[in-house]
């Protein structure tokens, strides 16, 4: 959620969401502070920011391959080859 606050007269607007790491910017207008928090929070929701570096540490290759081959691959003219060699490189040690 983001915080919004009068700092040295201008706005500082911090969004903190758990799992992901706090970022913060300063505003001379209090109308631009709230847009820019509304807009990390949903890019956030959407994925569009990285995790936490912590929960990116428990991450493995092959979640990330099958997370690809489901989300990023059926888009593509080649799937078929593709999704293939993600399936192949996922059953490699």
């Amino acid at each position: 959620m983001a915080t919004l606050r009068k700092r040295n007269n201008r706005w500082q607007v911090q969004v903190r969401i758990e799992g992901h790491k706090a970022i913060s910017r300063s505003f001379v207008h209090k109308r631009d502070a709230q847009a820019w928090g509304r807009e990390r929070e949903i890019e956030i929701q959407r994925g569009g920011v990285a995790l936490h570096h912590k929960k990116l540490r428990t991450l493995t290759l092959g979640t990330l391959l099958e997370r690809y081959e489901i989300e990023v691959s059926p888009r593509k003219k080649g799937y078929g080859s593709e999704a293939y060699r993600l399936r192949a490189m996922r059953k490699h040690p």
